[in-house]
């Protein structure tokens, strides 16, 4: 584990009107992450006022802590863009949880210093793709988290990457799966073969799986301007730029990538999401989610023969070994999901040795609505409180839970 970083003039950070404590972990190849604690004190009710009979005060060391992990191009805060009600770490926390948001390596809410020795300007920084966010980003974020609070073992619950990198920590290093009670991995992207976006499978995919295996196009950052930034930067006199940026971001969203249905998405909501997305990461993990589309293969980065004996000792890279992964498991799909089919979330459930519920929403709910969506909060987040609640309340009474839900 690498040492730990408590910051003791922890200041308190608003976004998105939630009250945030930062924290930054260390991880064991020298990147220092971000991790926003949420801090409600005196909890606030759904409907704006405080009462304390709505939402009990509990003590910080009785919540069992959550860690929540963004998805791809992605930065953390996104979990919280939407009202009080309808926001899963303010739901969690609201049952009694201590809820934790992480920002993996690369994203723009990355602290002043992001690496021990690198800078965001040094090509070596970025040089980094999904695999270093499970064998590294997210044990260093569980150490962390319980090293502060004092418990043995946490929840947790990722969206896209976040799911996928999970999986591959409790693949790769088999003794964090007894430090996750339980985990809620939503549309995890392990398998890529029913992906159904045009854009990325016909035109991208081809093009990344030739490039990823070069080391001067992997090694640099992408998208590190957001979409408000990129029209101040090359479009400074232009009108209404709010404006402009909310029609760009409906139409590259809901009519290109489609990642968001317009339902889904609520107006009010488009002024804090151009100013955070499209969030940065490095086009070497870009390169391996279009690896993953174009093989269709659950394995780690794939860098060409020469590279792969290089890096594995063997010309082909290896797969990621499922049979490791033993925490108890529950995985959400949509069946209207364009970039993670949920055929791919089905096979991997199949797989898996402990998974303790499948369920696929019905009807039109994108891949990035299992954030950001305007009827999660109907559709998926109480059944992952629910399963949390069946854990904890299983743990207070001393039982195991061993089957399915």
């Amino acid at each position: 584990m690498a040492p730990l970083h408590l910051d003791c003039k922890i200041k308190m950070l608003t976004i998105s009107d939630y009250p945030l404590e930062p924290h930054y972990p260390e991880t064991e190849d020298g990147y220092i992450l971000t991790l926003y604690r949420l801090n409600i004190n005196p909890p606030i009710s759904t409907s704006g006022e405080n009462n304390e009979d709505e939402v009990s005060e509990l003590k910080t060391s009785d919540r069992p802590p959550v860690l929540l992990v963004h998805g791809m191009m992605c930065a953390g805060t996104e979990w919280l863009c939407n009202s009080p009600e309808k926001v899963l770490p303010y739901m969690l926390y609201e049952q009694g949880y201590d809820c934790w948001i992480g920002c993996l390596r690369g994203t723009r809410l990355t602290g002043a210093k992001p690496h021990v020795k690198y800078t965001m300007k040094q090509k070596k920084y970025w040089d980094f793709s999904v695999d270093e966010f499970g064998y590294y980003d997210v044990p260093a974020m569980i150490d962390y988290i319980l090293e502060v609070t004092h418990h043995e073992n946490l929840f947790y619950v990722g969206h896209s990457l976040g799911a996928t990198s999970v999986i591959i920590t409790l693949s790769s290093r088999p003794e964090y799966n007894d430090k996750i009670r339980a985990c809620a991995a939503m549309t995890p992207a392990i398998y890529g073969e029913h992906c159904r976006n045009f854009f990325l499978t016909k035109l991208s995919a081809p093009l990344y799986a030739v490039f990823a295996k070069s080391r001067f196009f992997y090694r640099r950052g992408v998208c590190q301007s957001s979409l408000v930034e990129l029209v101040k930067k090359y479009w400074p006199c232009m009108p209404r730029k709010d404006k402009i940026c909310s029609k760009l971001f409906r139409f590259y969203t809901q009519s290109i990538l489609k990642i968001i249905y317009k339902k889904q998405l609520e107006k009010e909501r488009l002024p804090q999401l151009v100013e955070i997305l499209p969030g940065q990461s490095s086009m070497k993990m870009v390169c391996q989610v279009m690896q993953c589309l174009f093989y269709k293969k659950a394995q780690a980065y794939d860098y060409g023969r020469n590279g792969n004996m290089k890096k594995y000792g063997q010309s082909t890279p290896p797969r990621y070994n499922l049979e490791n992964v033993t925490a108890p498991m529950a995985l959400y799909s949509s069946d209207h999901d364009y970039l993670v089919g949920h055929e791919d979330v089905l096979r991997l459930s199949n797989e898996l040795k402990n998974v303790i519920k499948y369920k696929k929403i019905v009807g039109k709910f994108y891949h990035t609505d299992f954030m950001i969506g305007s009827d999660a909060h109907k559709l998926l987040y109480p059944d992952v409180i629910q399963v949390f609640d069946k854990f904890k309340l299983a743990d207070s009474a001393g039982n195991n839970i061993s089957t399915k839900l």
